[in-house]
């Protein structure tokens, strides 16, 4: 099955509408063409058992999200749009158990002559039928783009990501139940130093650890760990940083 999602993705990368399985002696026992309306690309590729969620983004008419369940051999079981009035970009998905799926997506109004910019981010969950079951706005004081997605040990959900409050950014991280209750949602970081998030792990005493960069002063990496109530334990800077993807590299 690893095998099979690795390759899944690769190829989706290059051709979004193109999926395909294989058996570990590299023979291709599948290939489909998969296609909604408008041009598409891929965002996520997640199994589930038998089945397969492939997140990604149409713009058919506005920028929206779409999602396809497909079985183990490739065929459709169904499609779903998801999208606002505005264009919305898929930012990252979790299958948090085998009839949840969540999705975090970008959502961005273009500007008129005399208009602003219009950003928000919105959390939302999908069962195994393709139906929203709930979902979540923030602004961008909360969380202006979510950047990761994991299952907590106690089957709760951690939303990690980066808000600006006050043109700083800072580490925002939320612990929401599975029916989309806030449990409790943080800011982590300093005002000075203006902050991105990358990734994030449980550890495990119930706490987190980040990863992520400061812009200034001077550009290093960061890594930070929390407690299971969001106060911060320790902290490291480290040297200079490039961000590729959600990876960070460092120049010692």
């Amino acid at each position: 099955m690893s095998i099979l999602l690795l390759l899944l993705f690769l190829i989706l990368l290059i051709n979004p509408s193109l999926n395909f399985a294989q058996e570990n002696n590299n023979r291709i026992i599948w290939q489909k063409t998969i296609s909604y309306e408008g041009n598409e690309d891929v965002v996520e590729v997640i199994s589930s058992d038998e089945e397969i969620y492939v997140v990604g983004i149409t713009n058919y008419e506005n920028y929206d999200n779409i999602i396809y369940k497909i079985d183990s051999m490739g065929n459709l079981i169904w499609a779903r749009q998801f999208g606002n009035l505005y264009d919305d970009f898929p930012t990252a998905a979790l299958l948090l158990s085998n009839d949840i799926l969540i999705v975090a997506s970008k959502s961005t109004r273009r500007p008129g002559d005399s208009e602003p910019w219009v950003e928000s981010t919105e959390l939302y969950a999908i069962d195994s039928n393709g139906n929203k079951l709930w979902e979540i706005f923030y602004d961008k004081s909360e969380i202006f783009e979510i950047h990761e997605l994991r299952k907590r040990n106690d089957g709760n959900l951690l939303v990690a990501g980066t808000a600006i409050v006050r043109n700083s950014r800072y580490y925002s991280v939320s612990i929401l139940s599975k029916s989309g209750d806030i449990i409790w949602n943080k800011n982590i970081g300093q005002d000075e130093k203006s902050e991105n998030a990358y990734s994030v792990l449980n550890s495990p005493d119930g706490g987190l650890i980040f990863t992520g960069s400061v812009l200034y002063p001077p550009p290093e990496a960061e890594l930070i760990k929390i407690d299971s109530t969001g106060n911060i334990q320790w902290s490291i800077d480290y040297g200079l940083w490039q961000v590729e993807g959600n990876k960070i590299f460092l120049t010692i």
